[in-house]
């Protein structure tokens, strides 16, 4: 049997977890960016660092749009869904 845990007690510990998960994967990413960029000379540390952030942010709100996408589509078209998602690569 299984036993679903109510939304209301599982949330704040999801949040918390995926909230973690941001910090120890885009910091790291973006301190890395920001390097290149600077080594690039692409433009002083403050722009390449929040330009390096943006670039994160948006394209994690776009791989969530796929993502958010692909879950909802029934399982008769999800080779449609792995097509579409590969078409901006």
């Amino acid at each position: 049997m299984l036993l679903l845990v109510p939304a209301d007690i599982a949330a704040p510990p999801v949040a918390f977890a995926v909230g973690i998960a941001v910090i120890f994967l885009l910091v790291p990413i973006v301190i890395v960016e920001t390097i290149v960029l600077r080594v690039m000379r692409w433009g002083g540390l403050l722009r390449s660092l929040l330009v390096a952030l943006v670039m994160n942010i948006a394209s994690a709100l776009v791989g969530a749009i796929i993502l958010n996408v692909a879950v909802n589509v029934p399982s008769g078209r999800a080779q449609m869904v792995l097509l579409v998602s590969l078409m901006p690569a």
